[in-house]
């Protein structure tokens, strides 16, 4: 295992689709962030993004951003070097091989990830409005919006909706705080495929396996229980929920997931440093290990499926060969 140390907090990760590029949003650190305005100094840390080399860990750029605290939510448009990620003023886009910055898209209300297609569509989603959108931002063109939805629980009213855009750019699949439904809608229609009921009362994530048979979901169960996140994984062959309870590993206190490129594999972060990675097919966990010092933030694979990287609060980032897994 290879593991590189940053000054701040890693938020969120992603690899380029053709595996030369890593990119690190860091986020404050709460504590010296504490500190400084205390003692009403600067503020150490400013978010920021770092690009490497995923090869050599060589640090081949910084994106410095600047306004109020962006949400420094990134992802790759795949297929190309492109990043994408958001600021406070919208979304820029970014040529890694160029070390540019390409645009800048106004966009109001961004919270939550960054989710893209094998194109160039992205969905984005969350905000006071719980909005849900699907951009072509090569185009800079909207094609297709969920509108606004006020949850009638008000006082979880800092859940945004969360969505994830399949790997073809065709679906969305959205779930909305107090709904506890995940719908399914077709992009060129918007029309309403599915409804598959039972999700989390309020959620934080959610991911769609490439070969779109599989979602798995961040949440919190009900709206009485303690804030403990829970993991749900959803077969959509059958629309059968197959976790928490089949699946080996606990399901409270989750704080990342994300499906193997072979979308046979899940692996799941957790608040205490744990990471995880299980087969869908048998149920049964082929890796279990406390990688970090606290949180785990992202996970992410490199699109050949031979690496997984994790990101934590504890500053640092773990490469794990997967190759070297027996029962992979």
């Amino acid at each position: 295992m290879q593991q590189l140390t940053f000054d701040s907090p890693i938020l969120q990760m992603a690899v380029s689709c053709d595996g030369k590029y890593l990119a690190l949003s860091h986020d404050f650190d709460s504590y010296e962030t504490f500190l400084a305005v205390r003692n009403d100094v600067d503020i150490p840390d400013q978010p920021k993004i770092s690009l490497l080399s995923i090869n050599n860990g060589q640090d081949l750029a910084t994106i410095n951003l600047t306004g109020e605290r962006p949400g420094t939510k990134l992802n790759f448009i795949n297929r190309s070097p492109l990043l994408i990620y958001i600021i406070y003023e919208g979304i820029q886009l970014y040529d890694c091989q160029a070390k540019e910055i390409l645009a800048t898209i106004p966009f109001k209300d961004i919270a939550g990830q960054v989710k893209t297609s094998m194109g160039s569509r992205v969905v984005f989603y969350g905000g006071s409005e719980q909005t849900v959108q699907v951009w072509d931002v090569l185009k800079k063109e909207r094609v297709w919006q969920l509108p606004g939805y006020e949850s009638v629980y008000r006082d979880w009213t800092y859940f945004s909706s969360v969505a994830d855009i399949s790997t073809e750019g065709e679906k969305v699949a959205v779930i909305r705080t107090g709904n506890q439904n995940i719908l399914i809608y077709e992009i060129e229609t918007n029309a309403l495929l599915h409804t598959i009921p039972h999700a989390p009362f309020a959620a934080s994530e959610i991911s769609w396996s490439l070969d779109t048979n599989y979602l798995a979901v961040i949440g919190k169960e009900t709206r009485n229980e303690p804030y403990e996140p829970k993991r749900f994984v959803w077969s959509l062959k059958n629309q059968e929920l197959i976790a928490q309870e089949n699946l080996e590993s606990p399901s409270n206190d989750c704080s990342a997931i994300t499906f193997h490129p072979s979308s046979n594999y899940l692996a799941t972060g957790y608040i205490d440093g744990r990471i995880t990675l299980e087969s869908l097919k048998s149920k049964k966990t082929i890796f279990s290990d406390f990688i970090h010092r606290s949180q785990v933030e992202s996970i992410v694979f490199t699109s050949d499926g031979k690496r997984m990287i994790s990101g934590g609060e504890d500053r640092t980032v773990s490469i794990i060969n997967l190759e070297e897994l027996e029962q992979l």
